[in-house]
C-alpha cells in the first residue's frame, strides 16, 4: 500500500531517510513531501509513533495535476478513489488541508469541498464531526498537484508536546532533528549544544538515540487508536515503548549563557521524558574548554546567536570568533563535524578557516515561512 509524509521544505531527503530507517521501504521525494510503500497499517502507525521529521502521515487514496478546474478534478478524483472501503454506517469525519505554493484558492475553501465530495459518494449515511470525527481525511496541495488520503495520525506530528517552556529563538522539533540527521551523528561519540536555549536540539538528538516514541505521553490522542487495523495495538505500544534504551554513559550535552534557559530545557527534558539522556549546563561560551577536554569532540549541533536589527554587532562577532577559537580546542583534528543554523553565515563563518574548519555545505531549511540557513563543517 501507498502512503505519504509531509515534512519541512529542505529536509525531505532527511525525511526519507528516517522513514527507511523505521520500516525500510522505498521512498519518493518531492517538495515538502516523501510518498513512500507501506508493508501494513502498523507500519504507518510505527512511523507515526515515532518520526521525528514529520508533520503528517496519511495511507494514500489519490493524486491529480491540476491547472484549471481545481474542485470538479478533486471531486472527480475523490469519487473514483477506495475512499468508500473507509465508510460505514453512522461514521463521523472531518477533511483538513494544507496547501503550498501560489493558488487561486485557500486551504480553507479546499475542506469543505473535499466533504462535500465524501458525502455524495458516500454509500452510507455519513456526517462531518469536527471536535471528535471517525475519520480524517488530509489533503495535501503543492504546485499543481494534489495529494489525499486517510490521516492516521489526526495531530500536527511537528508540535512537541515538552515545549513548555520555550526560548524566543526555539527551532521547531523537526528541525533540530534534522540537524542532528545533517551531522551524520553516529549516536556513540560525544555530541554538543554550545547554545541550547530551551535544549530542542539535544532532546531531538536523545529521543533518536534511545528510541524513546516521540508520541509516548500522547499515544492517546492519535486517531488511529480509536481504528481497527488488524492489529494488537496493546501489543503494538508495548513492544516500541519497550525498545527504548538509555545509554549507560551520557554523551549528549547542552549548554547555554542564560541561566534561565538552561532551567527551561531540564524541564523540557524532564518532560519530554529523556532528562536521564543527557546533561545540561549554564556555561559561557569562553568557559567551554574548561568542561570538556583538549580534542576530545567529535560532533558539535547548534543554533548560534545571529546578528539583527536590535543585536550588538560587535558582541556578536567577538561571540563568533571566540566560538571558533573554543571549537578548535575542545573539537578533534579530524573526522569532526560542526552543523550550524545561522542566517548571518558570512559573519559567523569568517573565522572558521583560521581553525582549519572547511565549509563541506550549505542547506536552506524551512520553518513555515522562515528560511534557515545551515552550515556544515568539517576538518
Amino acid at each position: 500500500m501507498k502512503a505519504f509524509a509531509i515534512t519541512n521544505k529542505g529536509t525531505e531527503e532527511i525525511c526519507a531517510a528516517e522513514i527507511n530507517e523505521l520500516i525500510k521501504t522505498k521512498t519518493e521525494v518531492k517538495e515538502k513531501i516523501v510518498i513512500f510503500d507501506a508493508g501494513s497499517y502498523e507500519d504507518i502507525c510505527k512511523l507515526i509513533y515515532l518520526g521525528q521529521s514529520i508533520s503528517k502521515v496519511a495511507l494514500f487514496l489519490g493524486h491529480f495535476q491540476f491547472k484549471d478546474d481545481f474542485f470538479e478534478q478533486l471531486e472527480a478524483s475523490i469519487k473514483k478513489s477506495d475512499i468508500n472501503n473507509w465508510l460505514h454506517e453512522g461514521l463521523s469525519f472531518k477533511a483538513e488541508c494544507i496547501r503550498h505554493g501560489e493558488h487561486d484558492f485557500s486551504s480553507i475553501d479546499v475542506v469543505p469541498k473535499i466533504g462535500e465530495a465524501i458525502l455524495s459518494c458516500s454509500k452510507h449515511s455519513i456526517k462531518v464531526d469536527l471536535k471528535n470525527p471517525d475519520l480524517q481525511i488530509f489533503a495535501f496541495v503543492t504546485g499543481e498537484g494534489c495529494y489525499y488520503g486517510i490521516d492516521f495520525a489526526g495531530i500536527d506530528l511537528s508540535t512537541r508536546d515538552y515545549k513548555i517552556f520555550s526560548h524566543r529563538e526555539s527551532l521547531n522539533g523537526t528541525i533540530a532533528y534534522s540537524l542532528v540527521r545533517l551531522s551524520e551523528w553516529d549516536r556513540k561519540k560525544i555530541l554538543i549544544d554550545p547554545f541550547c536555549g530551551s535544549a530542542t536540539i539535544p532532546i531531538e538528538a536523545s529521543i533518536w538515540q534511545t528510541g524513546f516514541p516521540l508520541n509516548y505521553y500522547r499515544k492517546e490522542k492519535l486517531v488511529f487508536k480509536k481504528m481497527d487495523l488488524g492489529f494488537d495495538q496493546k501489543k503494538f505500544f508495548e513492544d516500541l515503548d519497550n525498545k527504548a534504551k538509555f545509554p549507560k554513559k551520557i554523551n549528549l550535552f547542552g549548554s547555554d549563557m542564560l541561566l534561565t534557559a538552561v532551567n527551561s530545557s531540564n524541564k523540557n527534558a524532564k518532560i519530554a521524558g529523556i532528562h536521564k539522556g543527557l546533561n545540561l549546563n549554564r556555561i559561557d561560551i569562553d568557559w567551554i574548554d574548561t568542561k570538556f577536554e583538549e580534542n576530545s569532540i567529535s560532533f558539535m549541533v547548534t543554533d548560534i546567536p545571529e546578528k539583527t536589527k536590535m543585536s550588538n554587532s560587535k558582541y556578536l562577532d567577538k561571540l563568533y570568533t571566540e566560538f571558533w577559537f573554543q571549537a578548535d580546542y575542545i573539537m578533534k583534528k579530524k573526522d569532526v563535524v560542526i552543523v550550524i543554523a545561522c542566517n548571518t553565515v558570512e559573519d559567523m563563518q569568517k573565522d572558521a578557516e583560521k581553525f582549519k574548519f572547511k565549509l563541506e555545505g550549505q542547506y536552506d531549511f524551512w520553518q513555515g515561512k522562515e528560511k534557515i540557513v545551515v552550515s556544515k563543517f568539517v576538518r
